[in-house]
């Protein structure tokens, strides 16, 4: 039973760190604590406390997220989401859920999004996969691109340090940002965080110690990092790690992958976080190298489920009506006129029609990106057909160009 459920001070980072850390059997490196203490909101901070002792712990980093046709909807990153091993199935976990989506509701924060440590954990909460990634690993001897190397003045990529880091790679990303959606807008001060000076930056310069951009006619256009390892011995194999790669056009694209794969020493090259509808498998001239590994990233969550529908843009204009089932959020749960105009215009409101299409929350907030398409959900038995033809209606409605996309962890 929860005694206490509070937001933490800056004294008690550390001993809050604590809980995670016996929850996810991690021992942080030095400095880490450090790094992590200057990112912490700590009004967005909360502790469940038992008997006098911390034994559950999360937290909110502030974002906006984008959203199909541009909007940049306000979004609660939620993390540090830990209870001690001793406290489990207790209910710790759902009154540190119940008290920070109120606690999102009342910020006017639309959305919430999460990297969940169990995929069983969190629909229950009303969360949603709403944006599947990839890993990747290849030998680097089998990674020859299709295409010959475009001729010379087509572009270069070259090495930059952390001052220059720092004053290139956020507008770039930010440009990716405006096109992408799904992609995460931090916080200020986030990008000095990582390339600027202090403890979280010194940590991240372990991670990603070589920063390489590509230039074109002047223009950065894309930009790479990465580490590699395996240097142990004469016969360790050696790992170059992808930590980003970010391009705004398709020659930046190319450019920085025909670089990676071309470092040398290198025995194979992975990367995580990569887009599920990325080009790179068909640009390969043997593509069956490339180990493909799909997993969930981001689980989305509508805090605010006719704010949200309203906020993005649809791929046809109609008019469709939602029955939403919205145990832990009851202020969702209802129906919902959803409407999009030929111009581009959007509107839901509460609605008094019978349903088109009925479904949960979390199976709501998965389509929301245009992830995964409702006639999946459909066949999967996570969305109910009503009024016959309403599932391929609500498929062309939110069908999107290109798969959502996010790589900042938090």
């Amino acid at each position: 039973m929860v005694d206490e459920l509070r937001p933490i001070s800056e004294d008690e980072h550390d001993e809050w760190n604590q809980v995670p850390f016996a929850g996810f059997s991690n021992v942080p490196e030095p400095g880490e604590l450090a790094g992590w203490c200057a990112r912490t909101e700590f009004d967005r901070t909360l502790v469940a406390i038992e008997d006098g002792q911390m034994v559950g712990t999360t937290a909110v980093n502030t974002y906006s997220m984008h959203v199909p046709g541009g909007a940049m909807v306000p979004t609660a990153g939620v993390t540090a989401v830990s209870v001690l091993p001793t406290h489990r199935r207790r209910g710790v976990l759902s009154s540190m859920m119940r008290r920070q989506l109120d606690d999102v509701r009342a910020r006017g924060e639309v959305l919430a999004a999460l990297w969940a440590s169990e995929t069983v954990i969190y629909g229950r909460f009303g969360y949603g996969m709403a944006i599947p990634q990839e890993t990747w690993q290849i030998e680097r001897v089998r990674a020859d691109l299709a295409k010959p190397a475009p001729e010379e003045g087509a572009g270069r990529v070259r090495f930059v340090d952390r001052a220059q880091a720092l004053e290139r790679f956020p507008e770039l990303y930010q440009r990716v940002v405006g096109s992408t959606s799904g992609m995460l807008q931090p916080a200020d001060g986030w990008w000095n965080a990582q390339y600027g000076e202090g403890g979280w930056s010194e940590e991240n310069q372990k991670e990603e110690p070589f920063r390489v951009v590509f230039e074109r006619d002047g223009e950065v256009e894309g930009f790479a990092s990465y580490k590699v390892g395996g240097f142990e011995s004469a016969r360790s194999i050696r790992e170059l790690s992808v930590k980003s790669l970010y391009a705004t056009t398709t020659e930046a694209h190319e450019g920085l992958w025909r670089f990676i794969f071309g470092v040398d020493l290198i025995e194979k090259v992975v990367a995580a976080h990569r887009p599920i509808d990325d080009a790179l498998p068909w640009m390969l001239q043997d593509m069956r190298r490339l180990e493909r590994d799909v997993f969930d990233a981001i689980w989305l969550r509508l805090v605010d489920v006719p704010a949200a529908l309203a906020a993005r843009t649809y791929s046809a204009a109609g008019r469709l009506v939602l029955g939403v089932r919205d145990e832990f959020c009851p202020w969702n749960d209802g129906r919902y006129a959803l409407g999009a105009d030929e111009d581009g215009t959007t509107s839901c409101a509460t609605s008094d029609d019978a349903p088109e299409l009925e479904l949960g929350a979390d199976a709501l907030a998965a389509a929301y990106l245009g992830g995964v398409s409702f006639s999946t959900l459909a066949r999967a038995g996570r969305v109910q057909e009503q009024v016959a033809g309403a599932v391929a209606k609500a498929d062309a409605m939110f069908r999107t160009e290109r798969a959502p996309w996010t790589a900042l962890d938090f």
